[in-house]
């Protein structure tokens, strides 16, 4: 997986913020968007694009408990978004006004500032199910059996405003 991730990353110029999440942009090609804090997103944005560094996710586990896995995955999870809060203040006019990701897990921060949409059915979304239950069967091999059908790819969003507010001060 080492091999797998720096290639990827490096194909798609990722940086590395915070201890868990990576970043990249690209211009977006979508139809126009408008997010609850008034943001609106049209072609030709910069888009931010958040990966995880599944390395490091992978490494919280070894020789630990479930529950302190999860404590120390959600306390890095938390940093990185403030180290993301930072990052777009440092690059204040090349910031992108919104941030993307691609998860299997529903955001629990849906009140922190992010939206969730299911991706439509289709073959990228069939290998994104099939990836996230080879990252389940890495990351917790022990709730892979009962949860597999359970993994639904959506895309997460957070403007840059949300991103600033919810996460914009130092972690306590």
């Amino acid at each position: 997986m080492n091999l797998w991730d720096r290639a990827y990353h490096r194909y798609h110029r990722l940086e590395a913020v915070g201890p868990l999440l990576m970043v990249g942009s690209r211009r977006y090609a979508g139809a126009q968007r408008r997010f609850a804090d008034g943001t609106v997103l049209a072609a030709g944005d910069w888009l931010g694009t958040l990966h995880f560094n599944n390395v490091l996710i992978a490494s919280l586990g070894s020789g630990r408990g479930r529950h302190l896995t999860a404590w120390q995955f959600t306390r890095q999870l938390r940093e990185s978004l403030h180290a993301l809060a930072a990052y777009s203040v440092s690059r204040a006019g090349e910031s992108p006004i919104v941030y993307q990701g691609t998860t299997w897990m529903q955001p629990h921060g849906l009140t922190r500032g992010f939206s969730c949409d299911p991706l439509p059915d289709g073959w990228r979304t069939r290998l994104l199910r099939w990836h996230f239950r080879v990252l389940r069967a890495c990351f917790a091999p022990a709730t892979f059996r009962n949860k597999s059908r359970e993994l639904e790819p959506c895309l997460f969003w957070i403007t840059r405003s949300e991103l600033r507010r919810h996460f914009g001060r130092s972690p306590t």
